[in-house]
């Protein structure tokens, strides 16, 4: 069962705009389904790619600016 849930996550189903919420729904569900300790790799990677957002974010502004 963790594998399916993994996968889900890493490919999602192809879906059409109106149904970003059931996928959002879909991806929050799988997450709550992970043991703790798992969850804790997910929140340090969640984490550390939007300290990656972050930076390239800025980097845009200063560029443009």
């Amino acid at each position: 069962m963790g594998d399916k849930t993994i996968k889900q996550i890493i490919d999602p189903p192809v879906v059409s705009d109106d149904d970003l919420y059931l996928q959002e729904k879909d991806v929050i569900d799988a997450f709550l389904g992970l043991p703790l300790q798992k969850r804790a790799v997910a929140c340090e990677v969640i984490e550390a790619l939007t300290a990656v957002v972050e930076r390239e974010d800025s980097g845009n502004d200063e560029k443009t600016s």
